[in-house]
């Protein structure tokens, strides 16, 4: 219409206002700055696209908090700590596991039992800086300077172990410090040297079996190479830590070894573990050596030696746990045949920290009892036989309370339709928990006698366990003549031997007999 006309030819067609007549090429640049502007549009929205877009992703390729977990890979993390799954299945193969932060841990190295895990700490972790320092200003070796930290790993316990030690700093009512402990390695481990190589396997080496299994009792007084002579402590069996990490180093002479470097030379090597130590209340002392009814006295829970007239050595503690959690559980009419301290020291008590005697019967695939315990494949195995079992409770806490309920709260379900009694309801708690187990492959033997109506028939009274390596009897366990509190009421008592765990010796016994 003549009215739009009118404005487009009065108005301007960017803005909308009203042209100057003596504007003159006014209007032509302001067209011209109106173009500039909508081709300029598209170019900010894409550079603000960009900008939201990089504020989102990490800042640099390399940074280390988001890098991938596999070592030498600088790429970003994009599923479970790895760039992508082939980087996650080489991980895998070298028993490598994402950090939780690569920029304070470098990598972290998985344990062969599965349930605990070394991290090889970079100079950014918080720790880092503390405990060096520690090391090198506790020293005190004045014919030598401080040696160099080559590199700290940060041990991280199987979660029964740490719940144990916070249950008996509680206990204790705490008093937690931070000490040195020294010990040997096996000549062929290169745990500690070699960044890639997770604890051995080993029973003879003294520092990948603390990283497996923490400190026990049952090596307290060995040396290097040497018999285990508890009588050489200053204050009787224990576990001893150091203040002094030189004095510490003393003990470590056990884990040297020699490593070569560039151009020929050599460099010592030796590894020390600085503990978290539950002391509770010491008993100070300036003695070099304490009877043993005073280790540690009554109403105490350790005893720390410190520097005085006799004792000329730097503090010394010894601590005594009072855990006894690796325990070997025996039926009182189980005989024992062989002394069976060795048991603890079995590779198939090592690996899993649990030993299972089997039955004569064999687990019924069919049984309600592989759904109460989520277990979706039935085990094709001997049943259990309890009349004996070695455990290392610190471990298996949470499975042997499983199966304490199963007990007390099972009713008809565990004790009739899953378990016949107590047979296997202890390996229902490991199985309820996906624990790992070890059972001994020697079936039992069983002892009787002939039935003297007809000559033929065997009437069982006995079975006859075996060593797990060996295959000799180690266990005669009574089936038929049962110990009883009611005595003569029921059926004939024989004689029977009960085991019991002598303070301060988890894996001595005291034999009592009992005769009716």
């Amino acid at each position: 219409t003549f009215d739009n006309l009118e404005l487009n030819l009065h108005h301007c067609e960017a803005c909308g206002a009203q042209r100057q007549p003596a504007a003159g090429n006014q209007h032509h640049r302001h067209l011209q700055q109106q173009q500039q502007q909508q081709q300029q549009q598209p170019q900010q929205q894409q550079q603000q696209q960009q900008q939201q877009q990089q504020q989102q992703q990490p800042q640099h390729q390399g940074a280390p908090h988001l890098r991938c977990g596999l070592p030498g890979c600088v790429r970003h993390a994009q599923c479970f700590g790895f760039c992508c799954q082939d980087h996650a299945d080489k991980a895998r193969a070298r028993g490598l596991l994402a950090p939780q932060d690569p920029s304070t841990v470098d990598r972290v190295l998985l344990g062969g039992s599965g349930d605990f895990c070394v991290e090889l700490l970079r100079r950014q972790h918080p720790d880092y800086a503390a405990v060096k320092q520690q090391f090198l200003s506790s020293w005190r070796k004045s014919e030598q300077g401080p040696p160099r930290v080559e590199r700290l790993l940060k041990i991280r316990s199987a979660l029964e172990i740490r719940e144990a030690f916070a249950e008996y700093a509680q206990a204790v009512v705490g008093n937690v410090r931070r000490r040195f402990h020294g010990t040997s390695q096996s000549e062929s481990c290169t745990f500690g040297t070699h960044p890639e190589k997770a604890p051995c396997s080993d029973k003879e080496c003294r520092v990948c079996c603390i990283c497996r299994r923490t400190f026990s009792l049952l090596h307290a007084g060995e040396t290097f190479g040497g018999p285990r002579n508890t009588s050489a402590l200053r204050y009787g069996p224990g576990l001893y830590f150091s203040a002094t990490s030189g004095k510490s180093n003393d003990y470590a002479e056990g884990s040297e070894r020699m490593k070569h470097e560039a151009r020929g030379a050599q460099r010592r090597w030796r590894c020390m573990f600085v503990c978290h130590v539950a002391i509770g209340k010491a008993h100070l002392t300036t003695e070099g050596w304490l009877p043993q009814q005073q280790c540690p006295p009554p109403g105490y829970d350790a005893v720390v030696g410190e520097v005085g007239e006799n004792l000329w050595c730097t503090p010394c503690l010894h601590e005594d746990s009072g855990l006894g959690h690796e325990v070997l559980y025996i039926d009182a009419d189980n005989y024992v045949l062989e002394d069976p301290t060795s048991l603890f020291d079995e590779a198939l008590y090592l690996e899993t920290g649990s030993i299972f005697w089997p039955d004569s019967y064999w687990l019924d695939p069919f049984s309600i009892l592989w759904s109460i315990v989520d277990h979706h494949e039935p085990l094709l195995s001997a049943g259990s036989e309890t009349g004996q079992l070695l455990v290392n409770k610190a471990v298996h806490r949470v499975s042997l309370a499983v199966a304490s309920y199963f007990n007390t709260e099972g009713g008809m379900i565990y004790h009739k339709f899953a378990t016949y009694g107590d047979n296997d309801l202890w390996r229902m708690g490991w199985l309820a928990m996906g624990k790992n187990y070890s059972q001994v492959e020697h079936l039992p033997d069983d002892i009787g006698y002939l039935s003297s109506v007809d000559g033929e028939t065997f009437c069982g009274t006995a079975r006859l366990q075996k060593h797990p390596r060996s295959g000799e009897p180690l266990f005669l366990h009574l089936g038929s003549y049962k110990l009883s509190e009611h005595l003569g009421k029921e059926f004939p008592l024989k004689s029977a031997i009960k085991v019991i765990p002598v303070k301060p010796h988890p894996k001595r016994y005291e034999a009592t007999w009992f005769c009716f």
